[in-house]
Order: C-alpha cells, then structure tokens, then sequence
C-alpha cells in the first residue's frame, strides 16, 4: 500500500493490489500489459522488484492526478475514477524521479541511465493536457534530470541534474524556458534532487553516493557560495515543499560496482558517502532549523534488486498539509509498504 496523494486531512489516494484507491471508496484498477505482472504485483516483495507501483506523483488543477507508473505518465480524474495514459517514457529512460507541481501545469525531465549519451528533454503537461518539450539540454552535456523547483519570488525554475563530473549541478530557467544558465555545476556538492526556495535562499540537499551529504543553503543575493547548515547520514532523493518549508528524507544506497553487472546486484554494502543504514525524515522550516522527526532500519533485502531504504511522500494539493503527512516507507524493517502518519505538530513553530 502506498498513499500517492493527500487532497486535505480527510482525503487522500491510496495504491494498493494494483489498484488506485479514491477517498470515495472507488477502485481503478491499472491498466497492464501483462497479467504476470498484475498478479505478482499483490506480492509485496515482487511488487518492489518489479517496480509495479508508482513512483510520483502531482496534482494537474484539483481534478486530476499526474502518476509516473511502469514507464508511462498517467492522469487520473479522480471525479470520474478515470485513468488514461499520456506519455510513454523514452527508450534507454526510467520513470521519472520527480514531478515540479504548479497551480496550472506540471513538469518533469528525462530520468534514467541514458548510456548514449542522447539530448534530454524537459517537459510540460498543461492544464488541458496538452505534452510540451519546453527545453532540450545538448547530447552528452547531462545525463539526466533529477527535478525542477519554482521560484516565484522570482518567476523562474531551478533545475537539478546528474550526475558527475560537469553533468551534476543546478540551472536556472526563466518561466518560459527561453533562458536557461548554470547556477552552480561540476561537483558533487551541487547534485541534489531535493530543493526549497525562499524570498532570500535555495535550500538543497546533496545526493551523493561515495561523498557525504549535507543539507545546504545559498544565499540568492550573494556570490551563490553554499554554506553548510547540517550533516546528513545518506544521499537525499525524496522531498516534499510546503508552505512554511521542506520534509526530506535520507537514502540507504548501495556502493556502486561497474566491473560486474552480476555483482553490482549482489552487493549490499553502502556507498562511502551511506552513513548508517537508517532512512530518516527530517522537517526544515524557513529558519534554517532542521527537525529530525523519524527513522526506520533498511531491511535485509539486497538493495538494487529490492530497492533502497527510503522514506517516500504524497503529492499535496496546493501544498497545504494539515498536523500529519502519509509518508510511504520503502525497503525498511516492520514498516515497508505500510502508509505512516507522521505527526507535523512538533515542527510547527507557536
């Protein structure tokens, strides 16, 4: 079970047995080409092997659901528990890592391997559904797009790449993609999937494998020099923005192998820049000040083939979140696949 998306405090939508579960009690099932897959995919150790629930989502206005599932982008009307498929994931490309929500749109980039090397895209899904490419970086100069953020104390997007060398960094985008600029690249300190902006900082966390990872802050006015605000025990690949500031969650990754594809698999040992094998949910609010709220252990399974422990989050509608937030344990002991309330009250400041 996964909770995908919170409309308020009382409703939310859940996945589960490979079906989408509306607030109304209505079921949708998911459309599939295989009936293997749909009947391993209610074998919860199956189902993250094969990766046969969603992986983020976005609400599209306040009617429709946008879902990133088995290398498709899908939208829900969850009025008329509806689904239908919009956008088949490129060759060589993964689902998407993560969606930016805005009020009449939403976007996302090409996520994956992208071992040639191809030009990457960035997209828009409009309010009428309508698929726009809005800008396209050069073969070769990054391999992927981890994310995007809005400014709107300034009317433009960060952008977030991958993910070494000249390829990891932040970008800036003016609102119509006509203009897009590094902002600080060529290191590991500048590859982050999650971000926060305020009228004076970017907020970002690192997600580094073999590095250590910390939770930076830049201010927008200065010489864009980051300064360290906190040590994190793993790479950061899940976030969630809201109104008075950003829930993160740190990863348990394995160390990456490229001799052997067979022994990449079977390694379970942490990455150097992996700390310990707790996934931990953190809250940072406009002050700088980060809250550690939870942590879960990463269970025995090997990591690649069963994913890596993390702490995942529903999509918000107009980012409002009431005194607790599902978040979605992944690969952890006791808590996997299992929706949690996570209590926000402790982080809200009198």
């Amino acid at each position: 079970m996964k909770c995908l998306a919170m409309i308020n405090s009382e409703k939310s939508i859940f996945f589960g047995n490979q079906s989408l579960l509306l607030p109304d009690g209505r079921k949708i099932p998911m459309p599939s080409e295989s009936t293997i897959k749909r009947r391993l995919g209610k074998i919860r150790l199956m189902e993250r092997l094969f990766r046969l629930e969603p992986r983020c989502t976005a609400f599209l206005g306040t009617q429709h659901l946008v879902m990133a599932y088995q290398r498709k982008i899908w939208i829900v009307d969850i009025h008329q528990a509806e689904i239908q498929k919009v956008f088949s994931i490129r060759n060589g490309f993964s689902d998407v890592l993560s969606f930016c929500q805005m009020e009449d749109a939403v976007y996302f980039g090409d996520y994956g391997n992208n071992l040639s090397g191809e030009s990457i895209h960035i997209y828009q899904l409009d309010i009428h559904q309508n698929l726009n490419i809005v800008y396209t970086f050069p073969a070769r100069s990054i391999k992927h797009i981890h994310g995007l953020v809005y400014d709107r104390w300034r009317n433009r997007f960060f952008i977030f790449t991958g993910d070494q060398g000249t390829q990891a960094g932040i970008y800036t985008a003016s609102a119509d993609f006509s203009c897009v600029e590094p902002f600080l690249t060529g290191s590991q300190q500048y590859r982050t999937v999650v971000g926060h902006v305020t009228e004076k900082y970017l907020y970002y966390t690192t997600d580094a494998v073999m590095e250590p990872n910390f939770l930076y802050r830049v201010e927008l006015k200065g010489e864009k020099k980051p300064q360290k605000l906190a040590s994190l025990n793993g790479s950061v690949i899940f976030g969630l923005n809201l109104e008075d500031g950003f829930l993160l969650s740190t990863t348990v990754e394995p160390y990456p192998i490229k001799k052997s594809a067979l022994l990449s698999l079977l390694d379970n040992r942490r990455g150097k820049g992996i700390l310990s094998s707790e996934t931990m949910v953190g809250y940072v609010d406009e002050t700088s000040e980060i809250t550690w709220l939870k942590a879960y252990h990463k269970d025995r399974w090997l990591m690649r083939l069963f994913q890596y422990g993390s702490v995942q989050f529903p999509a918000l509608l107009n980012h409002q979140v009431g005194k607790y937030i599902y978040v979605n344990p992944m690969a952890v002991a006791k808590y996997d696949g299992k929706p949690q309330k996570l209590d926000l009250t402790k982080c809200k400041k009198e």
